[in-house]
């Protein structure tokens, strides 16, 4: 509705007012890109196979990010690849949300660094400001988003780049200037979102708020269901997961391995594990401030990257002990893509017959 609001000629703005009532409920984002489809047409199709494009785009550019780190073709083109094998983004894919669009820029936010040439000055090169613009807009299609700019200032901080890392958060600041002066023109007050993390259950307003107690009870309840539950139940979704019910030391075992695999694939990618490293971690944190315990739906524009760490982290152990038992064939990283195929296909089958399903009832009364 935002995006035909701004076709239509009425901005920005809530079309179910007689007043078309200039709105920031949403980020600007997705509907902005939104827009650019509806120019053409009002067909939901094009607009969801947009989004299936946003996600082959990530696994192509993921593909070239693992390979400019001296990994192997063969193990950067598995990597990549099983993303498209996943459930969960694959579930997403096929939906008019902003996962997908958010997913593409975080991954081109990170290719831009990866380009950024270090023996030139950094002001004269065309890629730090696409990385800044990228990143800002990847801000701008969800407000988590900010966990990028978090990554992206923490890796300078770490590779002692200061100067790269003031002009990027400079840059950055410059980028929310157009929004905020608009709601500010607009008289539209600050974000939902900053409500949102006093709010007991932004999905019940009447449950009240939250002293900062309680705040960090339920962030560190949010963290650790992340990490024993949403985590395996993401990067290998053909596994159930209960998340109304105490993590099990089982679960904490697979949460445990999947974590140090993770972590080893990570290292491989040289200094910019640390882009990997603290974008995972302040994704988390990110989501474990703003949201009640919500199952794994924010983790979705994440798992691409923790699907392609695991897999690198994996090869890697599984490489280590064929060379350390000297065995005559060296490990092969087609015998991964194919345990993930043989292990997904149940779910994927599952995903197509559902969207095979005509919609319910009371979808198709609301579409009429």
């Amino acid at each position: 509705m935002l995006a035909t609001s701004i076709v239509q000629g009425h901005g920005y703005a809530d079309i179910t007012t007689a007043a078309y009532t200039p709105s920031n409920v949403f980020p600007p984002g997705y509907p902005l890109l939104m827009t650019v489809v509806r120019l053409f047409t009002e067909s939901f199709i094009l607009q969801k196979i947009v989004n299936g494009l946003f996600l082959l785009g990530s696994a192509i550019l993921l593909f070239f990010l693992i390979r400019k780190n001296k990994l192997s073709d063969q193990i950067a083109f598995v990597a990549s690849a099983a993303i498209l094998l996943n459930y969960q983004v694959l579930h997403f894919a096929t939906m008019m949300m902003s996962e997908m669009s958010f997913l593409f820029t975080s991954v081109l936010a990170c290719w831009f660094i990866y380009k950024i040439d270090e023996k030139r000055a950094f002001w004269k090169d065309p890629f730090f400001y696409l990385a800044i613009v990228t990143a800002s807009y990847n801000y701008h299609i969800r407000t988590q988003g900010i966990a990028l700019i978090a990554a992206i200032l923490g890796y300078f901080l770490f590779t002692r780049q200061w100067k790269q890392m003031l002009g990027f958060a400079g840059g950055f600041a410059i980028c929310l200037l157009p929004w905020m002066i608009r709601n500010k023109i607009a008289g539209l007050g600050q974000s939902r979102y900053i409500d949102m993390i006093a709010s007991s259950n932004h999905w019940r307003p009447e449950e009240g708020t939250l002293d900062l107690s309680r705040i960090i009870d339920r962030f560190l309840d949010t963290f650790q269901m992340l990490l024993t539950k949403a985590l395996p139940n993401s990067i290998i979704p053909y596994r159930d997961v209960n998340y109304d019910t105490a993590a099990t030391w089982v679960e904490w075992g697979i949460s445990i391995t999947l974590i140090i695999l993770i972590i080893i694939g990570m290292c491989r990618l040289g200094k910019y594990k640390y882009l990997f490293m603290f974008y995972t971690l302040a994704t988390f944190g990110v989501i474990s401030i703003f949201s009640t315990p919500s199952g794994n739906r924010y983790t979705t524009p994440l798992l691409p990257f923790l699907e392609t760490s695991l897999l690198i982290g994996l090869y890697t152990v599984l490489t280590k002990g064929t060379q350390k038992i000297k065995l005559a064939k060296a490990f092969s990283p087609w015998l991964l893509i194919s345990l993930f195929i043989f292990f997904s296909l149940p779910k994927l089958q599952e995903l197509r017959k559902i969207n095979k399903m005509p919609y319910p009832t009371n979808y198709q009364n609301f579409f009429q």
